[in-house]
């Protein structure tokens, strides 16, 4: 973690003696930072070099942007020792992991994550996922990247709201296990509700969250036990980004988390979990940040719906991520349909 750190790209590189590269990158990232991948290339000037420019959305994260990759990678001979750097937001890298896990069965990779959003949380952990008939990341693979590579530099750029996409996964991290950073978050934004949120955001932080969660992940790779308290927020927040993907208006990952993690503890405080006051507390800053919707119960039934096809299911049954308190979440909580729909659709 630093900035501008091609150098150690290019030590990988030497050191893995690879020849040919793809540059798997965001649109934008590309035209605000055109300097960057030809520095790379400079830097290694006998390696050979591609990129592949994506536009980077909810549309983009599917099976017809990993054929046209993969179609890419055929034509250009690709082998099994060449390297994937993605250079991008969660995006990006859900696309270009699942590539590099399935092409000749593996090939190097690199993450690069230039937004708030990945640098926290997408970029690290191995899951890829690409969304499938309206399914939130149906489709998917572990595959951990060789390295990852943050470059803060990148957040100079970034719109407010990616930052506020960010946020909620940084929010969820500090709830679930640093509590010390999310009483500092919440401090601050019930003392200036109008506060700017790039304000509350700095490099010891975000190395604080990528650092939580890589610890998790390293107790759990697979995903089987503890790493499932990274799921807080997203039974609903998944089963969100269908139901507005569905309906023509999608909102970003972290939009929806933000709403589910809203949600969720609420449901952590009908189940007696969670306390009336701290619950209170989580729903206030979420309120100062994000709008939060309530839904009719016909919206409330068609996103518990979507809660049905959640990865995390088991037997018919809606698992979820809950909280006891802050910093102690419990996984595998078994959740039922009807208290979902009331729940989204209470007044």
């Amino acid at each position: 973690m630093g900035i501008n750190l091609p150098d150690q790209i290019q030590q990988y590189i030497d050191k893995q003696q690879i020849t040919k590269v793809l540059v798997l990158c965001d649109e934008l990232v590309l035209k605000l930072y055109p300097d960057y991948v030809k520095t790379l290339t400079r830097k290694n000037c006998n390696v050979h070099f591609f990129t592949f420019p994506i536009v980077a959305s909810e549309e983009a994260k599917g099976m017809n942007t990993v054929m046209q990759i993969f179609d890419f990678l055929i034509e250009n001979k690709f082998e099994k020792s060449s390297l994937i750097i993605n250079l991008g937001g969660g995006t990006i890298s859900d696309i270009g992991g699942f590539v590099a896990a399935f092409f000749k069965r593996g090939v190097k990779l690199i993450n690069i994550p230039t937004t708030l959003l990945a640098m926290v949380d997408a970029a690290h952990g191995g899951k890829n996922g690409v969304n499938f008939q309206h399914i939130k990341n149906v489709l998917g693979s572990v595959y951990f990247p060789d390295e990852v590579i943050v470059d803060i530099n990148f957040l100079k750029t970034l719109p407010n709201d990616q930052f506020l996409n960010g946020f909620a996964e940084l929010i969820k991290s500090a709830l679930i296990g640093l509590p010390d950073v999310w009483n500092n978050i919440s401090k601050k934004v019930l003392h200036n509700p109008q506060i700017h949120i790039e304000s509350l955001i700095d490099g010891s932080m975000i190395s604080q969250i990528a650092s939580f969660k890589n610890r998790i992940v390293a107790q759990d790779p697979k995903d089987e036990g503890i790493r499932r308290i990274l799921n807080f927020g997203h039974t609903i927040g998944h089963a969100l980004e269908s139901f507005y993907a569905q309906s023509g208006t999608p909102v970003s990952h972290g939009v929806a988390v933000a709403i589910g993690i809203y949600y969720e503890v609420e449901i952590s405080r009908k189940l007696n979990m969670l306390s009336d006051a701290k619950t209170k507390k989580i729903q206030k800053v979420l309120k100062s940040l994000y709008s939060i919707p309530s839904f009719s119960v016909t919206d409330a039934s068609i996103i518990a719906d979507f809660t049905l096809q959640d990865k995390k299911n088991k037997n018919g049954k809606i698992l979820s991520t809950l909280l006891n308190d802050i910093g102690f979440p419990i996984y595998n909580i078994p959740i039922n349909y009807k208290i979902i729909v009331d729940t989204l659709s209470a007044k």
